[in-house]
């Protein structure tokens, strides 16, 4: 979120932010004022093609049946700790409502321990969540320069996280985890100082990291002066193959070809032909090159076409290992695109999309295709692929709020063919928060819905278009409305079965337990 987007985040959203936890059905509390949701049922939810999952039916924290493990069995989900992390070590500021926001997790190699790390309005923390019924604070690391923001971004590679914030002048902190092997929580260990700094941007709203390549992304860089290579408000990409000598790899997107000044031509693939079009559509600026009136091919989004630029709000960068023959192996990056501020209302122009681009050269990445949103289109914010990398799993952040969808909206685009990506389906879930930051494990996705909180689903059957309610832990049971409280993130790939999420608003640190019975 930039810009405008910050403007309506902060002035409409943090109305009445209060601690109080919701279920979707009738269903009993889980310790405090948390809840689950489960049952045999699906979630009520309409796809693309008017059909629906099934109803809603009251429910217990035992959630609905999961093929997984082989044969039918139970999937539940339990609440086991909360833990407040801004009562111990470095004191935390709220900023308009907002205390915590990210959440990662890392699995020492050594000793399987695992371990949850947090993003707060000013620091970093680590916890020990081995034992999920009794997480243990044992570290912070202060925000670069003492700086505070609402945004803050975590991902690990190599035993090592790397953390971003929208704060000016951040860049990059790397910091080695191996040190949280010493300490055993007594006191909560306060690092004034990463252990590895990459000053090449200034701030950033995520870091994407493909864990395969050794390369890191970092998305939304706005700064420009001095040193900073913003590279478009598109992917910063930095070589972290050593963590502890990062270098930089180029600028990768729609707008900049490669990792030279605003207005590189963009390398398209084969497939995409040249148009002139006095006012071209937003989709067709960054699929085909454009002419001027003397028939040079121009820059792409060099400020003097129509097409303007965009922001990469996240993506997620994979060794492609899908169905599609010509582009296994390499490294493809989807894209998650919102308009800038002053083209946020003209839809025609910049609509919201998600880019599939072939960054397997940093000098010379291909664009292979784009989604644009195209029903009730708000911010194309954040998705994930499905394990067998056919389906992308997608949210936008902005239709339940600004654009008049009623329920929670997810986005599932078939992309068994990158060069020619297609609608698959809306799934209309039957509350009517607003969707965050989901992710898929297996045959699950996993939604931090803000207000609904953890809501958790099957997929197996995603290319018929089933989408199987599981189980939900609600952060917010007294409301569901489309505002910007409750869970920011989760993070579900601990092979314990534990599952770790953020709440904004209270500095919390959720532990959740999912199992098969």
């Amino acid at each position: 979120m930039k810009n405008l987007i910050l403007i309506l985040f902060l002035t409409s959203c943090f109305k009445g932010i209060g601690t109080s936890v919701r279920s979707v059905n009738s269903s009993r509390p889980v310790q405090d004022t948390g809840s689950t949701l489960g049952g045999g049922e699906t979630d009520v939810g309409g796809t693309s093609d008017g059909t629906t999952n099934g109803s809603d039916s009251s429910g217990s924290d035992t959630g609905g049946t999961d093929s997984g493990g082989g044969g039918e069995k139970k999937y539940k989900l339990e609440l086991m700790s909360k833990m407040n992390l801004s009562q111990k070590g470095i004191s935390v500021p709220v900023i308009r409502g907002i205390c915590a926001n990210d959440i990662w997790g890392w699995t020492d190699p050594e000793n399987k321990k695992e371990y949850a790390i947090l993003g707060l309005t000013n620091k970093t923390s680590f916890i020990d969540v081995t034992d999920p019924s009794n997480p243990i604070h044992l570290a912070d690391l202060r925000s670069k320069n003492g700086s505070s923001s609402e945004w803050r971004d975590i991902k690990v590679y190599k035993n090592h996280a790397l953390i971003v914030s929208e704060a000016s002048n951040h860049g990059l902190q790397i910091f080695d985890l191996t040190k949280l092997r010493n300490l055993d929580g007594s006191s909560v260990q306060v690092f004034e100082i990463e252990d590895v700094y990459y000053n090449r941007f200034g701030n950033a709203h995520n870091i994407v990291v493909n864990e395969e390549s050794g390369f890191a992304y970092a998305v939304g860089a706005t700064q420009t002066s001095g040193n900073f290579r913003a590279c478009d408000f598109s992917l910063h990409a930095i070589n972290i193959q050593d963590p502890d000598s990062p270098s930089f790899a180029g600028c990768i997107s729609a707008n900049l070809a490669t990792g030279g000044a605003p207005g590189a031509l963009i390398v398209n693939s084969a497939s995409k032909s040249s148009i002139i079009n006095e006012n071209p559509t937003f989709k067709e600026c960054i699929e085909r090159k454009t002419e001027n009136e003397n028939g040079e091919v121009k820059a792409m989004h060099d400020g003097t076409d129509a097409c303007g630029k965009f922001y990469t709000h996240d993506a997620q960068c994979v060794i492609y290992d899908g169905p599609d023959t010509d582009h296994k192996g390499k490294e493809i990056c989807i894209v998650s695109n919102g308009p800038t501020s002053n083209r946020l209302e003209n839809p025609n122009v910049d609509p919201d999309s998600f880019h599939i681009m072939d960054v397997s050269d940093k000098s010379n990445p291909k664009l292979l295709d784009t989604y644009v949103i195209t029903e009730n289109p708000g911010y194309a914010h954040q998705g994930w692929l499905t394990k067998n990398h056919e389906f992308f799993i997608a949210n936008d952040e902005h239709d339940e709020l600004f654009k008049g969808e009623p329920n929670t909206r997810t986005i599932i685009i078939d992309v068994r063919d990158l060069d020619n990506v297609k609608h698959h389906m809306y799934f209309r879930h039957s509350v009517s928060s607003i969707d965050h930051n989901l992710y898929v494990k297996g045959d699950r996705v996993y939604h931090a819905n803000y207000n609904s909180g953890l809501m958790v689903y099957d997929i197996s059957n995603i290319e018929n278009k089933e989408y199987k309610f599981l189980a939900q832990y609600d952060t917010n049971p007294t409301k569901d409305s489309a505002v910007f409280e409750g869970m920011w993130s989760n993070y579900p790939f601990f092979e314990s079965g534990t599952i770790i999420a953020s709440k904004l608003e209270t500095c919390e640190l959720l532990v959740l337990k999912e199992s098969l019975e």
